[in-house]
């Protein structure tokens, strides 16, 4: 039997029922031992049963659980590893509930990918959104942008170079009333559309480029265009990924239809698959292998 410490982090309980009933199913059982809140919350209950609060020196003295759960909303999981160091406590015992409803979640399968260093090379937020849905580190500069379908293609044919060249601003682009980025790298142009601080979308760009681990990398992107997919599919990476809003029998190409009302454009489907909120395919087979394996909605 599994025993789980939940740590609170707000009021949502949407994932909270499902992620204990995944966990319970994988270790024939699940006892929920108590709830730890940073807060003056005094209770807090699952299915109005109700679960006792640890105090924060409780909770690290007795450390009577083989994982934590994180639960209540969507929560910081980078600010969460540095309260683990601080206490001694290894990141590894922490896992959202968010995570553990993903498509394909086995405990194994998450700390493997937790472990494998990935660098995911998206055209748009889908690697911010999936590595921060599954708690991965940023291994990649393409965080917090976008490209077009064209020159990701370009990139993609030598990214060592393009990562390489130095970035320069070619134009600002205004959206919502707030004005962000346009950077070219080597005639690539990099939309930094969640970055209104042009010194720090640099920054961040070079950063990042020196953490890619080139030893498993996987690129990620999506067209509604059948030529590029096929260009796509014969990129020379182990394990690539490319959604469509077609079926075809390239290797790499993931078909995402329009599913019931859901009339969402592809890039909001991809999203939407990176939120873990479609639950089309294993995530965890395609980012750890490559791999389809489609989920069967019942």
């Amino acid at each position: 039997m599994i025993k789980v410490a939940l740590w609170v982090v707000g009021e949502e309980k949407d994932y909270l029922t499902r992620a204990l009933e995944i966990l319970g199913k994988q270790e024939n059982g699940l006892l929920v031992i108590g709830a730890i809140s940073e807060g003056d919350r005094k209770k807090f209950a699952i299915n109005s049963q109700e679960v006792p609060m640890l105090g924060v020196d409780e909770f690290l003295m007795k450390r009577a659980w083989d994982y934590v759960l994180v639960t209540g909303g969507r929560c910081h999981m980078p600010a969460v590893t540095k309260k683990c160091k601080v206490w001694g406590i290894s990141p590894d015992s922490f896992i959202s509930d968010r995570a553990v409803c993903a498509p394909g979640f086995t405990l194994e399968k998450y700390f493997l990918l937790r472990h494998s260093q990935l660098s995911i090379l998206s055209m748009n937020c889908f690697g911010g959104l999936i590595s921060s849905l599954l708690q991965l580190e940023f291994l990649t500069p393409t965080i917090n942008m976008f490209l077009k379908e064209d020159e990701f293609l370009k990139f993609l044919s030598e990214p060592r170079k393009y990562m390489e060249t130095q970035l320069e601003l070619i134009d600002k682009v205004q959206e919502k009333g707030r004005v962000y980025p346009v950077f070219s790298t080597g005639g690539v142009h990099l939309y930094m559309n969640h970055y209104f601080d042009f010194d720090a979308a640099s920054k961040k760009w070079y950063e990042r480029v020196k953490r890619i681990n080139w030893y498993n990398v996987i690129p990620v992107m999506y067209t509604k265009n059948a030529h590029n997919a096929e260009l796509f599919d014969k990129l020379p990476f182990g394990k690539k990924v490319c959604f469509t809003d077609f079926a075809s029998d390239f290797q790499s190409s993931y078909f995402l239809p329009v599913l019931d009302d859901k009339e969402l454009p592809l890039w909001d489907r991809v999203n939407h698959v990176g939120m873990g909120l479609w639950k089309r395919y294993d995530l965890f087979n395609m980012l750890l292998y490559g791999i389809k394996t489609p989920i069967y909605r019942k």
